[in-house]
């Protein structure tokens, strides 16, 4: 499964659930460049109501023009279900 959002500042902000790894969902983020796509952020979730909630904020963020893009670390990121 996979959804895409869009922002009106060239981000993408893409939902997908791997279906060869289990139940693992991820939140990738692109940023346009000219004629390419530039990861800029890879997050994994291990349930869809947590990742989806995370798309969500994350694209209202990317909208009203945070830095939370540009303050992140690289790299790849599991969040874990609070307990």
């Amino acid at each position: 499964m996979t959804s895409r959002m869009h922002t009106s500042n060239g981000y993408t902000v893409t939902l997908h659930q791997r279906e060869d790894i289990g139940s693992t969902w991820i939140v990738r983020t692109h940023k346009k460049v000219l004629f390419f796509r530039k990861l800029v952020g890879s997050d994994w979730f291990l349930n869809c109501e947590q990742a989806t909630l995370f798309a969500q904020q994350l694209v209202a963020d990317l909208e009203r023009g945070s830095d939370l893009i540009r303050t992140r670390k690289p790299g790849w990121v599991l969040r874990r279900t609070a307990r």
